[in-house]
């Protein structure tokens, strides 16, 4: 083959590789309407928040768009929550997007360490939360108070809720067991404040678990880790528990009030079915799928629900919007059922909107492996430029006489 065929060679293979990226653009940009209605209705009138997910949604509840606050640009945020006019997000800075996901303006935290990992909307503002700093701003961002407070045992921010003269924050707590390193005791420390941030009193409450994850509920708290349900009041004291009749370590990672109960979201081992919580529900086939609970107040489960297919999925996020929830969280390639092809990487990230009875409204694939694919590809074609540029240039094909 002479160097001229080999150049031409290269030429078409570095064309192929460009035209496989145009499917994962595609795939991207269209994955909001992957399996969502739409419909044409002036006032789109539904707005939620599903982890760092903002959506949009018409009066029939489907998804008109969604955008992943992290990756606009904009900086690392953890928390965001709904506003009148628009989403507000706190994280290492703090920002308000209008409903359309644009910026409206950021501003950056007098300590450039601070990294708020809760918000909640208040009548005039918005108050935001770490393990020792709560901080209240206005529509405008400007700070209104700032208090630093030092718990007396803490470890990272469970929940956070308003509640009428003021407001309540539980941290997840590992103290040491008889004064040394180790072993830890899980447990957690309900602290209550005065409405401009002040600290009232401090509640540590031992735990044989460590709570995974918790949530204001009516009149109280809901706590959940892979074995025990507890609800607390406000002022840190038990109302009840439920523990689960498995001994496989499943996860709970998020938690949410509904009208007449609350929903639990996150991962169960194929190994859990047919069993507990669990019941008859059949595995999808994966090492683990998502799971979304519904309870009622009182602990009992209305209905359970999994979703997957041959890869791991789990549910991390959830939200309550009209007519439903939707939850947040990641899915392999091979649970996709076909949707998009699993050529490269790992994950989706995935958004499922159910009704208020636990059946599937749409799904949104996100191809969180689309930037290792266009990685590669992009790597494909710069390599065969390189190597064509080699071939001319030094001869290494000599010409066949």
């Amino acid at each position: 083959m002479q160097k001229k065929e080999v150049c031409v060679a290269l030429g078409v293979f570095s064309l192929l590789a460009l035209m496989m990226s145009v499917p994962f653009a595609e795939l991207e940009e269209n994955s909001e309407a992957a399996n969502s209605p739409r419909s044409e209705v002036a006032h789109l009138n539904d707005y939620a928040v599903v982890g760092t997910n903002i959506l949009e949604l018409n009066r029939a509840g489907g998804a008109v768009w969604h955008k992943e606050l992290c990756s606009l640009g904009h900086g690392w945020f953890c928390s965001a929550v709904v506003a009148e006019d628009g989403f507000v997000a706190v994280g290492s800075t703090y920002a308000k997007f209008d409903l359309k996901g644009d910026l409206v303006w950021q501003r950056t935290f007098d300590d450039p360490r601070a990294f708020y990992t809760d918000i909640i909307a208040v009548d005039d503002g918005f108050v935001a939360a770490d393990i020792r700093s709560m901080i209240k701003f206005d529509d405008s961002g400007d700070i209104i108070w700032q208090n630093d407070f030092k718990p007396d045992k803490g470890n990272y921010l469970l929940s956070f809720a308003a509640v009428a003269d003021g407001f309540v924050i539980v941290e997840a707590t590992m103290i040491p067991i008889d004064g040394g390193r180790a072993p830890l005791e899980p447990g957690m420390t309900f602290i209550k404040f005065d409405r401009n941030g002040n600290v009232l009193w401090q509640k540590y409450v031992p735990s044989e678990t460590e709570i995974r994850s918790m949530a204001p509920i009516s009149n109280g708290f809901v706590a959940v880790n892979n074995k025990v349900m507890k609800k607390f009041d406000y002022d840190g004291n038990m109302m009840w528990q439920s523990r689960f009749d498995t001994q496989i370590p499943d996860d709970f990672n998020a938690v949410a009030a509904v009208p007449g109960g609350f929903i639990a979201v996150g991962e169960v081992s194929k190994y859990s079915f047919g069993e507990g919580i669990w019941g008859d529900i059949p595995a999808k086939g994966g090492g683990s799928d998502a799971t979304i609970v519904k309870f009622s107040e009182d602990g009992d489960i209305i209905w359970s629900k999994i979703y997957g297919g041959r890869g791991s999925d789990e549910f991390e996020y959830v939200a309550v919007v009209s007519g439903g929830i939707v939850v947040g969280g990641i899915s392999a390639p091979a649970s996709a059922d076909g949707t998009y092809p699993g050529f490269w990487g790992n994950t989706y990230d995935v958004l499922v909107k159910y009704d208020d009875n636990g059946n599937v409204d749409w799904v949104i694939n996100n191809r969180v492996e689309k930037i290792m694919g266009t990685g590669i590809v992009l790597a494909m074609i710069v390599f065969s430029l390189v190597a064509a540029y080699l071939v001319y240039h030094y001869r290494i094909f000599p010409d066949r006489k």
